[in-house]
């Protein structure tokens, strides 16, 4: 899940360099192309494919928490990303699955996030 969530957060970087991380073979399902995300505008098939990768980091999330009473007390801590990545995938949920809106990397996101990260550490989950 933080890989997926990694590649979502790091594309608008990505498209302004050319690079592209996300999987090809992902794109091309959705009908995307890679012009389309170098041009970093929306698309509906680049949404789709933005969709698809972040319904699979999601499911993986869930997953690691239906492991949660299996996981030692002294190992939570390094779990606690699984936050960050749960409050991106929010926030993308919220802005339509759109990578490249500015309002992902704004400052009251980085506010929420320690927030809610020293909640989860404080109660322990992730």
């Amino acid at each position: 899940a933080l890989g997926i969530v990694t590649l979502l957060r790091g594309s608008p970087y990505h498209a302004r360099e050319r690079c592209i991380y996300l999987p090809v073979d992902v794109l091309a399902k959705a009908g995307a192309t890679t012009e389309s995300f170098y041009s970093m505008k929306m698309t509906s098939e680049l949404e789709e494919a933005v969709f698809d990768l972040a319904s699979r980091a999601k499911i993986h999330l869930e997953y690691a928490r239906d492991l949660r009473d299996k996981v030692p007390r002294t190992a939570v801590p390094c779990l606690q990303s699984a936050v960050i990545a749960d409050l991106y995938l929010e926030r993308l949920r919220k802005h339509h699955f759109d990578i490249f809106s500015p309002s992902l990397a704004l400052n009251q996101a980085r506010i929420r996030l320690l927030t809610k990260l020293q909640w989860s550490h404080l109660r322990k989950v992730y």
